[in-house]
This record gives structure tokens, C-alpha cells and sequence, in this order.
């Protein structure tokens, strides 16, 4: 029944334009977003539906219209009207990301030629931006305020999951140079760099000195925390549990750092799903005054809501999916009951989020990538734990 109900809502969060982020038309979700429209695409690949795999394609295609003259892809579009934005505060770098990943992974499941070359030159372009954005030309992209998924809270920097998204979408750019015969070395040796620069500087223990980014930054850091650290700058011990996913599901992490993250994520978790970030910001933080003045439309980052701890049934959708790949079978069918129970509340609500403490709805209904994150760990299990 889940899998049904996640699939069908697929369908009509479908449009001419692509995937819309929501049925809903609260704030800015009903627009067709680079982020939400390639999760939700690469969760239509794998329900081998004809008009969801064709939606995914118009998503791209739109995303491809609005492609900005250096490379930058829109964070999310309103194509009846014309309207798109790029960001607001910033531009969101993993806009860009998503979608060169998305083309890549379109491509592999269609063998689509004809599509391959359409955006094959944006998509150059939109690797040599994303290498422009390191600014020192040394692997790691440098993310601004407001500047990827988690944009209402205080970050920024060399962030944890924008940097295991760049090198996803490398490892993926590198099979359409392949295919296109073109010399990919280049960019081979910066994927296997950037790997080894992630396990070295977001874990720092034991020093590579090849790898150490910056010597003093890695000192201080260097502390013995059971997960990839949130951000590499000083004083940055929070947990992402989208990024160390990320890292699990890219086999960034070893078999032991992975194992690590598991532990850590089922002491904090309480029988309950995966919090986005932990531990939460509260009043008595001095992050607090920067949080609580940090929004587009309202407020929203309260402790254990939205970014500030919130429950994500996406993000648990790609945990299922990242435990099913490291044979941790018991945990997976865990965590797929309390995301189908998440996604499940309010007749099949399909809710941004849970409360993290009361576990309770909240954020828009309706949302495509929420039931992406079903489709995630469903087709995993079955395909792999099973």
C-alpha cells in the first residue's frame, strides 16, 4: 500500500513542466525545483513508470531553459509565468549539483542519445562553475549563507554534504565523458582526491598529510566523534544526517566509519526516525539570535522543527537505502516502518517533516520528495535486503 500511495502522488505533483514540489501551493512549493525535481526523478527511475520517467525528463528540460550564462542552475522555477529564482540571500550550489547528477542518472536508466547531448554542454559547463566555486582551486566547493537544502540555518563554508554531492556529481560526469570519448583524467584524479580530502578533514583523527586541507583547522577539530563532521571550520562538531547518509551511500565512508554512523544515529534517533541535524539549536545557544533572524517567509527553525532537528521522511528514505547497502537488514526494516508510519499520518499526508520530539506532522503535506523517500527504501529493501 505505501509504495501505491507514494507512486500516485508522483503522479500528481506530475506536470508539462516537470515534478512540482508539492501539491500545495503554500509559499514557493508548487514550482518545479532543481534540488526536490532530481531526488523525486531519480525516485521515478525506480518505479520503471513510463510517465513518471517522462516527467522526470521535463524536469531537466526545464531546468535546462533556465540555466544561467556561467553554468548555474535555477533553485526552482514558476514556468507558467516565468518566474525563477536563483536564490535569495545566495545562490544555491547544490541546485547545480543535483541536476548534473540528475541528467547522469537519466541517461544510465533510458540509454537516451538524443537527450545526452541536449544538456551536455550545460552540464560542462555546470562542473567547470562547481570547480569555480572552490575559489582556490583545491576540491572543496565553498558554500555561502543560505547556500544549499538547509538554508535556514547558520552555516557555511566547506560543508559536509555539498561536498559529498560534488563528488557524486564528478563520479557521474566521468561515465558521460566516457560515453562522449572525451579525456576524463582530469577530473579522475580530482574524484579520488576529493574522496580521500572528505574522509581526511570531515573525520579528522588520523592525518593524511597529503589530504590535511588546512593543518591548524584539523588540529582543532581533531576530536573523537563517531560521524563526519557537519562542516570543516572551526568548532564545527553538529551531526548531518544527510551528509554522513551521503557518505555512507557514495562509499566515501569505510566500513567502520559507517558502522560508527549507524551507532551514533540509533542512540540519538529514540526509536524515532533520523533527525536532520542534532543536537538542536535552542535559546540558550549562541547560535540562537542568528537562527531566529534566518527566514524567507516565517520562522520556522524552533527546536526540533524544520532544519533545526526536524524529522525527514526523504532524508530516511535515503538512511533505508544507505543501511540496505552496508547489510544492515534488521535496521532497514526498522527505519522503512517508521518512515511508512511517518508518511502515513493524516491519511497519507506525505509531511516535509515530524516534529523531533513529539513526532508529530508538520511543514507542507503533499510533498513529491517525501514520497521519493518511500520509493527509496522500498525498492531497496526489496531489491537488496530481501
Amino acid at each position: 500500500m505505501s509504495y501505491k500511495e507514494a507512486a500516485q502522488l508522483l503522479h500528481e505533483c506530475s506536470s508539462k513542466y516537470g515534478f512540482y514540489a508539492s501539491t500545495e501551493k503554500s509559499d514557493n512549493y508548487k514550482r518545479v525545483w532543481s534540488r526536490d525535481g532530481v531526488i523525486t526523478g531519480l525516485a521515478a527511475l525506480l518505479t520503471e513508470d513510463e510517465k513518471l520517467i517522462d516527467t522526470f525528463k521535463r524536469t531537466l528540460d526545464t531546468l535546462l531553459d533556465y540555466q544561467g550564462r556561467q553554468g548555474e542552475i535555477a533553485s526552482n522555477i514558476e514556468p507558467e509565468k516565468g518566474e525563477v529564482s536563483y536564490g535569495i540571500t545566495s545562490g544555491r550550489v547544490d541546485a547545480t549539483i543535483w541536476y548534473v547528477i540528475g541528467c547522469v542518472r537519466y541517461y544510465k536508466k533510458t540509454k537516451d542519445s538524443e537527450f545526452l547531448l541536449k544538456p551536455y554542454p550545460g552540464m560542462r559547463m555546470a562542473i567547470s562553475l562547481l570547480e569555480c566555486w572552490e575559489f582556490n582551486r583545491r576540491d572543496f566547493i565553498y558554500v555561502p549563507e543560505s547556500g544549499d537544502w538547509a538554508d535556514e540555518i547558520p552555516r557555511r563554508g566547506y560543508l559536509l554534504y555539498d561536498q559529498a554531492l560534488y563528488y557524486s556529481a564528478i563520479d557521474e560526469f566521468i561515465d558521460v565523458k566516457t560515453e562522449m570519448s572525451e579525456n576524463y583524467q582530469y577530473l579522475e584524479e580530482k574524484r579520488k582526491r576529493l574522496r580521500e580530502k572528505i574522509r581526511t578533514n570531515f573525520w579528522p583523527q588520523d592525518p593524511k598529510q597529503e589530504y590535511v586541507y588546512h593543518k591548524p583547522t584539523f588540529d582543532r577539530l581533531r576530536k573523537d566523534k563517531p560521524f563526519f563532521l557537519e562542516s570543516f571550520s572551526v568548532n564545527s562538531y553538529r551531526f548531518d544526517a544527510f551528509g554522513n547518509i551521503l557518505c555512507m551511500m557514495l562509499d566515501i565512508s569505510s566500513k567502520e566509519q559507517s558502522k560508527k554512523i549507524v551507532e551514533y544515529i540509533s542512540e540519538i534517533s529514540s526509536n524515532r526516525m533520523v533527525p536532520s541535524f542534532y543536537p538542536v539549536i535552542s535559546q540558550e545557544n549562541a547560535e540562537w539570535k542568528d537562527l531566529s533572524e534566518r527566514y524567507s517567509f516565517s520562522f520556522k527553525n524552533k527546536p526540533h522543527m524544520l532544519h533545526n532537528g526536524g524529522l525527514w521522511p526523504m532524508i530516511n528514505g535515503f538512511y533505508v537505502s544507505a543501511l540496505c547497502k552496508i547489510g544492515e537488514k534488521n535496521l532497514a526494516s526498522h527505519y522503512l516502518n517508521l518512515l511508512t508510519e511517518a508518511n502515513k499520518a493524516e491519511n497519507w499526508g506525505f509531511y516535509e517533516y515530524l516534529h523531533g520530539k513529539e513526532n508529530t506532522p508538520a511543514g507542507v503535506s503533499r510533498m513529491a520528495w517525501s514520497a521519493a523517500g518511500q520509493i527509496f527504501a522500498i525498492k531497496s529493501y526489496e531489491t537488496i535486503c530481501k
